[in-house]
């Protein structure tokens, strides 16, 4: 230190890197500076969990529609999947599901007519637009995560009360918009012969 301090009077390039070696001394010695602090966690994502449904072998499920409520959520939504648990039917082709937004006219039929004729018993689905397939046209739909699928192009009508249904199908038709309120699932089978089951949906 006194050789290096014989320079700083005569020379102001070694003082400016006295004072660098002094200063990482110092943060050696004591630890270092602080580290920042961690990131803010991201906001919460969609969540609420809907019942059981019964799907006749032809019309509206029970109930018409289902129900789950969000609330306590602030911002705007970034992503949603469905989770659809213990769905089991005999003739999946049958089967029509539309997802609708607290404010209804923000609707997607998120599955309709997948599967083509094959069945599913205790099927555990999480519809989600970043899945690696496609719900099926015609092949059995088996438990995991699907793009969601309307098939045909042409929609199945859902009878009233729901609400006028749009021509969206991915999920991401609800990016952007608040999440708080109740979401409504609406299920039917439209043609007669084979019925079902869910046990039970949720938002994430």
């Amino acid at each position: 230190v006194v050789a290096i301090n014989a320079y700083i009077g005569s020379d102001a390039q070694w003082s400016g890197q006295f004072s660098r070696v002094m200063v990482n001394a110092f943060n050696s010695l004591c630890g270092g500076p602080p580290p920042p602090p961690p990131p803010p966690p991201p906001p919460p994502g969609v969540s609420c969990s809907g019942g059981a449904i019964t799907i006749p072998d032809s019309g509206t499920a029970t109930p018409y529609p289902s129900n789950c409520v969000v609330s306590g959520l602030t911002g705007t939504i970034t992503d949603v999947n469905l989770s659809i648990n213990g769905y089991s039917h005999t003739y999946t082709d049958d089967v029509d599901v539309m997802l609708a937004h607290p404010t209804p006219t923000n609707n997607a039929t998120v599955m309709s007519d997948a599967g083509g004729a094959n069945g599913i018993v205790g099927g555990n689905l999480v519809l989600d637009d970043e899945a690696a397939n496609q719900l099926p046209d015609a092949t059995a739909i088996s438990s995991g995560s699907w793009r969601p699928a309307n098939w045909p192009a042409a929609s199945d009508a859902f009878p009233g009360p729901a609400p006028s249904q749009s021509a969206n199908v991915n999920l991401s038709t609800f990016d952007g918009l608040a999440a708080n309120g109740t979401w409504t699932l609406w299920v039917q089978d439209d043609l007669g012969g084979d019925s079902g089951e869910i046990t039970s949906w949720s938002l994430s």
